[in-house]
């Protein structure tokens, strides 16, 4: 990293800081642990030696970031939502007809639903006969479809945030469905790595 100061023609002497070919300037934040932790859990890094060696050229520690993903996982620290990307569309109106539980829309069918949200419902209202915890299940949710509810597998038409196998018979398929068919499945129906 250089130091440079360039003087203006007032007099005046402002100092920059090159990075490589961009320009940081002192004000701008870096980002925390727990955004780079939640920008892993969203794929941003890749897997395994590629995520690691991302990592290190970003210049954050692979093993701290590592700690805050398991940690974040395993429910340890609140997952709190990096914006990734905007959806737009219309907004969901709830109606009486709509069931609202725990903060999750059960008539949702796309967009991003609170991972966490959905982990401790999985366990506490459903038959959950697999048996999974709420952090195995908030484990495959984020493995699976990152918590979009309408996230689909274009090779093997997996549908939802559990990746439901189907023939594209799904699409569309609101949350309290996606929960009922998701609960009902065994041990095995997902791969969780401890």
């Amino acid at each position: 990293m250089k130091l440079s100061k360039v003087a203006i023609s007032t007099g005046l002497v402002a100092s920059l800081m090159f990075i490589g070919s961009g320009i940081a300037h002192a004000d701008t934040p870096a980002p925390s642990t727990h955004d780079i932790a939640l920008e892993v859990i969203n794929g941003n890094y890749g897997d395994g030696g590629e995520r690691i060696t991302k990592l290190t050229n970003k210049g954050f520690d692979a093993k701290v970031i590592q700690a805050e993903v398991n940690d974040i996982l395993l429910g340890k620290v609140k997952q709190t939502p990096v914006s990734t990307k905007t959806v737009e569309g219309q907004p969901t109106k709830v109606t009486s007809a709509q069931s609202v539980s725990d903060g999750l829309n059960m008539s949702q069918n796309s967009g991003q639903v609170n991972i966490q949200a959905l982990a401790n419902y999985m366990v506490a209202n459903t038959a959950n006969t697999a048996s999974y915890s709420a952090n195995e299940w908030a484990y495959i949710i984020s493995r699976e479809s990152n918590g979009l509810a309408d996230s689909v597998n274009t090779s093997s038409g997996a549908y939802g945030v559990f990746q439901l196998l189907g023939h594209g018979e799904y699409s569309g398929m609101p949350l309290s469905e996606q929960i009922a068919m998701a609960s009902k499945l065994p041990a095995g129906s997902w791969v969780v790595y401890n």
